[in-house]
């Protein structure tokens, strides 16, 4: 996984390179405290998502399936190792790699950028470049969101990567051909299908708002929102251990 590590770090580097010398020195809104959270939140997904696409590549080659499963570790062990190095392992090493590059960058942001005038006679706004660390880090003191809210949106987030890294994972294992032009089909379809019913899932006790508003939930509802929601990377994690477990047996 070195090489995948290293080729993310180059894409990021790149990145880097191109919004810092485009943005006006008086700006740097990449580099701010919200605009860390969106490029790290991106970053996290799309590198996500393809990893774990990756992780049982070898199961579409007719050779190197039979190789992988046939490794002396039960189906158990596998699908606890895929959990493992999607959900765990690869969070932690993008989130390390992200400070490192990103951290030198925020800094020279920081010196270099200039306070913003919002109207004339007003006092200047100065830009919040806080460093982002993920469950560390306090709420932006621009958006005044509180920081138990703060905290569940980074949670939420953390549950739907699951859900889709789990999602690619399950699908790489049911489709022998063709997984990812299969799968890519596969959650177009939903898409399509969820637009058309017009069925918008409540984040319930996950919500979180910009502003101070609180959303009073009762304890039955807020009970339902949290079984649906840590639930659900759970469903579809059990969906992919029997997906490989029939390929072991097949």
């Amino acid at each position: 996984y070195a090489w995948f590590v290293a080729v993310g770090a180059m894409i990021n580097l790149i990145f880097i390179l191109i919004i810092f010398s485009s943005e006006a020195p008086n700006s740097f809104h990449s580099f701010n405290f919200e605009g860390q959270i969106a490029w790290y939140v991106t970053g996290l997904f799309s590198s996500g998502l393809i990893f774990a696409g990756r992780h049982f590549r070898h199961l579409t080659h007719p050779g190197a399936a039979l190789i992988t499963l046939m490794r002396p570790a039960s189906h158990l062990e596998k699908w606890l190792l895929a959990f493992l190095a999607m959900g765990v392992l690869f969070p932690l090493v993008y989130t390390l790699v992200i400070a490192l590059m990103n951290f030198p960058m925020v800094t020279m942001a920081k010196h270099w950028s200039t306070p913003r005038v919002d109207c004339v006679g007003c006092t200047s706004a100065v830009p919040d470049f806080r460093f982002f660390i993920p469950f560390l880090s306090q709420s932006s003191e621009s958006t005044r969101a509180s920081p138990d809210h703060f905290i569940r949106s980074q949670v939420f987030t953390l549950l739907i990567l699951w859900s889709g890294q789990g999602l690619i994972a399950s699908a790489t294992l049911y489709f022998r051909r063709s997984p990812i032009l299969r799968t890519t089909l596969a959650l177009f379809v939903l898409f399509v299908l969820i637009l058309w019913s017009g069925i918008s899932p409540h984040r319930g006790v996950f919500w979180s708002s910009s502003s101070m508003e609180v959303l009073a939930l009762r304890p039955v509802e807020s009970l339902l929102s949290l079984a649906f929601w840590t639930g659900l990377p759970v469903l579809i994690w059990l969906t992919a251990f029997f997906h490989l477990k029939e390929r072991e047996v097949a």
